[in-house]
């Protein structure tokens, strides 16, 4: 199952399970817009859930790199401790004790029943190799984020600004229909009137009335067509379904000249966020790669504790704290220097180097496709300018052969089933040519997306 399906599919169930009219009278928020494409656009940029996540994203970035500076600052802990003990002893020899006996021990108490101390320590990291590689790598997943916001911009311009070309093309269809049917119905009541007058069968009549009972039914299907299309492309914005959504873009005013292919200069790599982010991730790689070499190097960190210690036989003289706790400080320097990890940083660098060669190949495979996209929405776009040619130069014959019979008809030269053809062949050119004006703005979406310029 394609993901458009799949899709299409979500969004149906979501119409199906909208709200009815008397629940939406009970909602609170229901809102009321009148959008053009840019305005929607803007809405969704705001409100897409994958725009959301993404400026999320990169609050918890931020919050990430404060987290890898706090590492290079002084830290401070407390800590108490309390012992109780009614039972301890040590062993020392015998002859301690006055015991004649060279290889004894004897036992008896030696430590208080309550021991506790209490301490104050200040640490402070000197240096650390890997610390300021991973303050660089940090700064640069914030970037990384950047580039995947933008990412998400274009995927939520691209499907937006397509579900709005769908939505215009269904209410041209729609019109369409209403105007056939409003011609239709004309016919039917001037034959009416001529079969009164005895100048026409009824077969006649009934001819036109089958006519208008299969527009009623395709007009039907393009009312449920353009509900689902307005439903999706709530969804694509990130709008509740039971909000109304009114465009007041006509697709017959949107550009569709031969300039829309622009220019044949080599693609700009750099315009599509897709490579940026892959270009990020290499840098990403490579830090990675930078840190572990640097691990190797000797580590350094300063430390100074001040502390206080007792140790009593009963509590009363341990909660004496003036008379009875002796206080200690002292300062230290610590130096770790790695010697040996039986070559796990070594295999660990092994790694890192392999992933980053990956990613160069990702990165040529990237240019690639991006060229290929290109050519190929060029193409498509060629061949749909010159579709929407021909099916406008048709659209203006069937409009023309459709008057023409309408006067044969109304001056009695002419037949109904002539009027009725007609008016299907003008249908049916119209319906062509309005998919073949989607198939020139879907294209063009393409070609901007592929080219990294969609907006």
């Amino acid at each position: 199952m394609s993901n458009r399906y799949s899709l299409f599919v979500f969004v149906s169930c979501l119409l199906a399970f909208q709200p009815s009219e008397a629940q939406k009278v009970g909602q609170s928020n229901v809102e009321k817009f009148d959008f053009s494409l840019p305005q929607c656009v803007d809405y969704a940029l705001k409100n897409n859930v994958s725009m959301l996540n993404a400026n999320l994203d990169k609050q918890a970035a931020q919050a990430r790199i404060g987290e890898i500076k706090a590492v290079g600052l002084p830290q401070i802990d407390a800590s108490a401790n309390l012992a109780f003990s009614p039972k301890n002893a040590n062993f020392f020899p015998a002859r301690f004790a006055g015991i004649d006996d060279p290889n004894g021990f004897v036992s008896f108490p030696f430590n208080n029943i309550y021991n506790a101390n209490t301490a104050i320590t200040l640490t402070q990291l000197l240096f650390d190799g890997s610390y300021s590689v991973g303050l660089t790598a940090a700064r640069t997943y914030e970037k990384l984020i950047d580039k995947q916001i933008t990412f998400n911009e274009q995927t939520t311009i691209e499907s937006v600004t397509k579900a709005y070309y769908s939505n215009l093309v269904a209410a041209e269809r729609i019109n369409l229909l209403n105007n056939a049917l409003a011609r239709l119905d004309s016919n039917i009541r001037e034959m009416n009137a001529m079969y009164k007058q005895g100048l026409i069968e009824k077969l006649d009549i009934d001819r036109l009335k089958v006519a208008r009972n299969s527009l009623l039914a395709e007009q039907q299907k393009v009312v449920n067509l353009i509900a689902l299309s307005n439903a999706l492309l709530k969804f694509q914005m990130g709008m509740p379904v039971y909000f109304t959504l009114n465009l007041t873009d006509r697709i017959d005013k949107l550009e569709t000249e031969k300039n829309m292919l622009l220019d044949d200069k080599k693609a700009n790599y750099d315009s599509r966020p897709e490579y940026n982010l892959l270009s990020m991730q290499k840098i990403f790689n490579e830090l990675d790669l930078k840190a572990t070499k640097r691990s190797r190097l000797p580590r350094v960190i300063f430390g100074a504790q001040l502390a206080g210690i007792t140790t009593q036989g009963s509590f009363s003289k341990f909660v004496d704290v003036q008379n009875n706790w002796a206080g200690t400080s002292g300062i230290n320097l610590i130096v770790q220097v790695p010697i040996f990890s039986g070559g796990r940083t070594h295999y660990k660098a092994q790694q890192q180097k392999i992933t980053i060669q990956k990613t160069q190949n990702d990165i040529q495979n990237l240019e690639n496709a991006i060229d290929f996209q290109i050519t190929s929405a060029k193409i498509s776009l060629k061949n749909a300018l010159s579709g929407i040619d021909i099916q406008k130069q048709n659209l203006e014959l069937a409009k023309e052969v459709l008057r023409v019979t309408q006067i044969k008809y109304k001056e009695g030269v002419g037949s109904n089933i002539e009027v009725t053809t007609a008016e299907s062949a003008y249908r049916d050119a119209a319906t062509n040519y309005y998919a073949s004006l989607l198939d020139v703005l879907i294209a063009k979406v393409d070609l901007d997306k592929a080219k990294g310029i969609l907006k």
